[in-house]
């Protein structure tokens, strides 16, 4: 797990460092301080220092050695929740790279409802209806906050 978390965390200042580059070029909204970069900025360092932390707490952890000899036998289905369980940090980079990819092609709102759908069917969040509506209030909510309030243009893609 430590290798896990060290390849994640040097991805993740990687990622924060590309959005605080790209978020230099977006324009200032009649001079005050919060416009269009505010709020990728904000996130682009929260992730610096949350990838900084997970890094260090990765070279800190001891290896902890496995509990011998207590008689319990794993079921089948815990060890193959054990096992799926490790694939998720590494499915949803996988996932958010092809989403950057579909994004380019397909655009922000086709791209982000397919992107959250994937995800949250991973996490187990399967009762349909509240999956729609919490996958269309979030595409609402971005369109409101960056397309009319910050005047933010969303990626089109090819097709646009």
């Amino acid at each position: 797990m430590k290798k896990v978390h060290l390849s994640i965390g040097i991805a993740l200042i990687a990622v924060a460092g590309y959005v605080l580059y790209t978020t230099r070029s977006f324009p200032n909204l009649g001079g005050t301080d919060i416009g269009p970069g505010f709020f990728p900025n904000l996130i682009a360092w929260l992730m610096l220092l949350l990838a900084v932390l997970l890094i260090f707490s990765s070279l800190r952890q001891e290896a902890v050695p496995a509990e011998e000899g207590d008689g319990a036998e794993e079921s089948a289905s815990e060890t193959k929740t054990q096992t799926s369980a490790r694939f998720l940090p590494l499915f949803g980079v996988a996932a958010t790279v092809l989403y950057v990819v579909l994004i380019a092609l397909a655009g922000f709102y086709v791209a982000t409802p397919i992107f959250l759908l994937a995800l949250m069917w991973t996490l187990r969040f399967r009762k349909l209806v509240p999956l729609v509506v919490t996958i269309a209030l979030i595409t609402v909510f971005i369109y409101l906050v960056f397309e009319v309030m910050l005047k933010v243009p969303m990626p089109s893609g090819l097709f646009g």
